[in-house]
């Protein structure tokens, strides 16, 4: 058993920051090995920085936090200022016969929760000096701080033991150690400061409040935080070079620390709905907030990220800048490019709570929408119905001013004012400059879609803006929305695909149902017939796809410009699955939004 007291003792040795083991300790977990080993109470298990711990004496895991504010100036040479805020794991040992402890913490050797919550600094450095008097500066800010990170940490150290005991022979004196987290002020190979860092080691530091057996151990039980502030304020020579430093250093220590309940987003509610103003350019705030937060300390608290998605077409805002804290509010400038940036939207909030508990995080999902008849998009100069609705299934996949255009409902949109759209089509000559040579149709590899509200209140008994139309072959189908929009497109897309598949290779439509091949007027034997029944539909295919190879109007479907390419451009839109963009709609009004 003494073996085993030997090498237990040498792990425990912790004279910090001089020593940083390859593995880390967790907290009192070798005092738990020995405290389920049949020995004796009084038998000695470790020895803790010089003090001597029995079994019947106890190990708490604590957490230290520590707040540092500190200048420092070296009159001839540099200065700096610096902030930090830091926390990492450790041990209280303390005796249960006498009033004796030693509070040992740093996370170059204990696991656990360390985190570094914050860090600033900033100073300047002699690069050239003459006769001790410095002429050439360098100035460092915040962006130029680099860490020294030992054994995985870049966090500080404490060490507290009271009071002055004997151990075998040995003085071992009441002291303090306490280390702030390094850095340096690195630019480059050739720019770069090492500041010498502040070094609490004077207990005397203390005496206007010392670190008391009873009152440490008064709070350990009753769960409470132990806290104590020093401040320092002296002058001192370094090398014949007269220096000042001063700062406050705020500890506090949590015992047998667990980790905190999760929080959560209060509010907004999920799929809470989120409107993009109608001006341009449009803009959604989100204001979110953090609900059962209690488990977590202030400075956790402020250290609390939140995110966004970013959505190209939109630049996002945060109030405050830094993302961080209990609440924050979420801007999104102009209405982004792309109909799947609307919708569900994922905010989320997060923190590191250390190695031990991880990152504690929650996100909500919100519902963004666009104002339907509104032109704030980032085109700008069509409808938003137009310009995201084109991009979901409903828009067949056609491409604005590519595959469609947008014709506004002031200006002529079609001959028929029923017409939602068209496929226009240019007569051409078949002889350029011969008037009497045979015209032909020659269709245009684009589309119009006309306003929609074209259709307000159009028909009897439903009186409405939101695009209400009844089929024509099917008069028991009827549309509103996007699916009307899709129903248009459809219909008029697929005019352009039968002048595309049948016409326009061999020259566009001839009127007269065949190719005046030889200019004289008339149709010869050899000139073919395509289409004798005047249809625009080529007679070879009519009886493939349902139709009177001699009948105009086959079905004779109601309407005074049909015909039989016309019944199958209607045949073909009416058969749209009729809610399958609804998903895809996040127009207001609209089928997820009314």
């Amino acid at each position: 058993m003494k073996r085993i007291h030997i090498v237990l003792a040498v792990l425990l040795m912790t004279l910090l920051p001089d020593i940083a083991f390859a593995f880390k300790l967790a907290p009192c977990e070798a005092k738990k090995k020995f405290d389920a080993m049949p020995i004796s109470p009084t038998t000695p298990v470790a020895m803790v920085a010089g003090h001597e711990f029995r079994k019947a004496d106890k190990c708490v895991p604590i957490e230290v936090a520590a707040r540092w504010t500190n200048h420092y100036r070296s009159f001839e040479h540099s200065f700096y200022d610096m902030k930090a805020q830091e926390s990492y794991p450790g041990e209280l040992w303390y005796r249960t016969d006498r009033e004796e402890f030693i509070i040992v913490a740093g996370a170059t050797i204990y696991s656990g929760n360390e985190r570094l919550t914050g860090m600033s600094a900033s100073g300047e450095a002699c690069n050239h000096s003459y006769d001790n008097v410095c002429d050439k500066w360098t100035t460092f800010s915040n962006a130029d701080v680099k860490m020294h990170v030992i054994n995985g940490s870049n966090t500080g150290a404490l060490k507290y033991g009271y009071p002055t005991v004997t151990t075998r022979e040995e003085e071992v004196p009441a002291s303090v150690d306490i280390i702030p987290p390094h850095f340096e002020f690195f630019r480059s190979r050739d720019s770069y400061s090492r500041p010498p860092m502040v070094e609490i080691d004077n207990l005397s530091l203390f005496d206007a409040s010392p670190v008391r057996y009873a009152e440490l151990l008064d709070a350990m039980r009753k769960k409470k935080t132990y806290s104590k502030e020093i401040k320092w304020k002296h002058n001192e020579k370094v090398e014949d070079i007269p220096t000042h430093n001063e700062g406050t250093l705020s500890l506090s220590i949590t015992f047998d620390p667990k980790c905190p309940a999760p929080f959560i987003i209060a509010s907004p509610e999920a799929k809470h709905k989120y409107l993009f103003s109608e001006d341009a350019p449009g803009r959604i705030t989100i204001e979110a907030e953090l609900g059962n937060t209690e488990d977590l300390a202030p400075e956790l608290i402020e250290q609390i990220e939140w995110k966004a998605p970013e959505k190209p077409g939109s630049d996002v805002a945060y109030d405050p800048p830094s993302r961080k804290g209990k609440s924050i509010k979420i801007t999104y400038k102009g209405l982004p490019e792309k109909n799947s940036d609307f919708g569900p939207t994922i905010i989320s909030a997060s923190v590191n709570l250390g190695s031990k508990c991880g990152v504690a995080s929650d996100s909500k999902e919100v519902l963004l929408f666009f104002p339907r008849d509104k032109k704030n998009n980032p085109a700008g100069d069509v409808p938003n119905y137009y310009y995201y609705w084109l991009q979901t299934p409903a828009g067949f996949g056609q491409v604005d001013k590519q595959d469609v255009f947008f014709k506004n409902r002031e200006l002529e949109c079609g001959e028929n004012p029923k017409w939602l759209g068209y496929h226009p089509r240019e007569t051409k000559l078949s002889v350029p400059g011969d008037p009497q040579s045979q015209p032909r149709l020659v269709g245009e590899n684009y589309i119009y879609i006309c306003d929609l509200h074209k259709y307000d209140n159009i028909y009897a008994g439903h009186p409405s803006t939101n695009f209400y139309m009844e089929g024509l072959l099917n008069t028991t189908l009827s549309w509103e929305g996007i699916d009307t929009f899709a129903v248009m497109v459809r219909h008029e897309a697929t005019h352009k695909q039968h002048w595309k598949d049948w016409w326009n290779p061999t020259g566009g439509y001839p009127k007269m149902g065949y190719y005046d091949a030889n200019n004289n007027k008339q149709r010869d034997p050899p000139e073919a017939l395509l289409d004798g029944d005047g249809d625009f539909m080529p007679d070879a295919k009519e009886p493939a796809l349902g139709y009177d190879a001699a009948e105009k109007n086959s079905y004779s479907a109601p309407g005074e410009d049909m015909f039989d390419e016309h019944h199958l451009t209607y045949d073909f839109a009416e058969k749209w699955a009729k809610g399958s963009a609804d998903s895809k709609d996040w127009a207001k009004p609209g089928k997820q939004w009314q």
